[in-house]
């Protein structure tokens, strides 16, 4: 009889037994334990288990243990006390017989376990004389459980009994690694079903095999649609009715998002992202079609609003008589927007952006535009100056330049030739003598609203749809005595935009 201390390893076995009596004990307790437990899998498996163990070893009782690689607890699944019964309970591995097994991947203690492990929880209640154990083992050879039996009294077999009971433990782990991936699988289920169930997009499922049905769809879709889920449930086309892309859901490309609109219970029209990912069967049909929607109506209105505003700014910019410079600190181009009537400066676009102002324009100019940038980089306000130069023909030319604090150490210069504003504003005043004579020589066709020949040609051309530099360029004048005809006719016709201006115009035959 072994002592108390003694653990045989399995290497031992085949040393200790009979060969041919114990190859055929072996084989009929094993083939009595399989088919105890062949109808059977999960828990009532682990019951028949244990219950079937301990009458084939002629033992008392049996335990199966799992616990997780680096768990310092087990779980018992299921015990043989009390007939036979799920258990369920922890308890710690340190100290225990389990945590030998683990360490040896079996025991054979036939006498005194209970004195070798009295911190064992699992065998408080029974305080077994002597102990047999195996590890379970899943097929990868990661350790995943235990299985143990025991008896009152000491054994005398303790060595064959073991290698009996190891035969046993390839069944048993079979069916722990079976129990702990149905439980990865319903967690993971579980965890899938609190996103899909959660989740701010619409997730659905669309059977196409053996006809086509909405086989799920999550509850973000009334928020989405209006519509309840068990309407899209119960009418099989309503999805392809809300969506303005009906149709794709039988014939689904796996590619990106695909923007388009939705067209809610109460009418309102929603921008979402569709996407379709197909599902094939073992033959390589196509077999259902799993899609989500992603409301993006704020993003879509967001990149409108500001594709309206580039166009506003662009048309705006391009309606500009000044040059736009944007600079960095040290008078670098950084963008260009050209102006009109700009004497004195030869700018050209092809190759300002990437520049120095300082290569590019007179010192007179550069010097106290670069000084003004800097200044009004640095208190952040607007900074004004003026100053004058000559053209190639030696005339005086007036500028103002106006510097904007723009980001960083950047700034917007706006130029704008003085001069040329100041002879056309006195164009203006030399032309109103004229119109002046016209009127009082009371013409036989009088022009109605009093208006000049030139504001008439400027209404025609307003009616024609053309925008002030178009009408500058026609009429071979500049945008400034544009502006103030534009004015003017506005003010004589008692018109609120240049619009009805132009419409009233066509109605009373002022223009054709």
């Amino acid at each position: 009889m072994m002592g108390p201390e003694q653990v045989i390893h399995r290497t031992t076995f085949t040393h200790e037994l009979d060969e041919e009596v114990g190859h055929y004990e072996m084989d009929s307790g094993l083939a009595q334990f399989l088919s105890a437990v062949a109808p059977f899998t999960g828990d009532e498996f682990f019951l028949q288990a244990v219950r079937a163990l301990p009458a084939i070893l002629g033992m008392t009782g049996a335990n199966i243990v799992e616990f997780q690689p680096g768990a310092l607890r087990g779980r018992i699944i299921a015990a043989s006390r009390g007939g036979g019964k799920l258990v369920g309970d922890e308890y710690a591995l340190s100290g225990s017989a389990t945590q030998a097994i683990i360490d040896t991947d079996c025991i054979a203690i036939p006498e005194g376990a209970a004195l070798r492990f009295p911190q064992d929880e699992m065998f408080q209640a029974e305080k077994p004389e002597a102990v047999l154990g195996v590890v379970l083992k899943s097929l990868a050879g990661i350790a995943i459980g235990a299985l143990t039996c025991h008896d009152s009294t000491p054994l005398v077999e303790a060595a064959q009994l073991l290698q009996m009971l190891s035969l046993m433990a390839a069944r048993v782990s079979a069916e722990v690694e079976r129990r702990h991936r149905e439980l990865a699988l319903q967690h993971s289920m579980a965890r899938l079903h609190t996103l899909t169930e959660h989740s701010g997009e619409v997730l659905y499922l669309y059977r196409l095999l053996p006809h086509p049905r909405l086989e799920y769809l999550n509850p973000a879709v009334e928020e989405l649609t209006g519509y309840p889920p068990e309407a899209f449930l119960a009418d099989t086309g309503l999805l392809k009715k809300v969506l303005h892309d009906e149709g794709e859901l039988d014939k689904p490309v796996e590619a990106a998002p695909v923007l388009t609109q939705l067209t809610r219970f109460d009418g309102a029209e929603r921008w979402v992202e569709h996407r379709l990912t197909p599902l094939l069967d073992g033959d390589g049909n196509l077999a259902a079609v799993s899609g989500s929607l992603h409301d993006v109506t704020d993003r879509v209105s967001t990149v409108q609003a500001l594709e309206l505003s580039k166009s506003y700014s662009q048309a705006l910019l391009a309606s500009m008589p000044d040059t736009l410079l944007r600079i960095d600190g040290s008078g670098g181009v950084l963008d260009y927007v050209p102006g009109e009537g700009i004497r004195g400066l030869k700018i050209d676009k092809a190759d300002l952006i990437g520049r120095n102002i300082r290569d590019l324009l007179p010192a007179a100019i550069w010097v106290p535009m670069l000084r003004l940038a800097q200044s009004a980089v640095q208190i952040h306000e607007t900074q004004v100056g003026h100053f004058d130069i000559q053209d190639e023909e030696r005339n005086t030319v007036g500028y103002e330049v106006r510097c904007v604090p723009f980001r960083n150490l950047e700034s917007l210069v706006i130029l704008r030739d003085l001069t040329e504003q100041k002879w056309h504003d006195g164009d203006l005043e030399r032309q109103r003598p004229r119109d002046e004579i016209n009127f009082k020589g009371g013409r036989a066709n009088r022009i109605p609203y009093d208006l000049t020949h030139r504001e008439v040609a400027v209404l025609n051309l307003i009616a024609a749809g053309q925008a002030d530099k178009q009408i500058a360029e026609s009429l071979g004048i500049s945008t400034y005595t544009v502006n103030k005809h534009v004015g003017n006719i506005l003010g004589k016709m008692g018109a609120a935009s240049r619009t009805e201006a132009g419409v009233r115009a066509i109605r009373e035959k002022l223009a054709g």
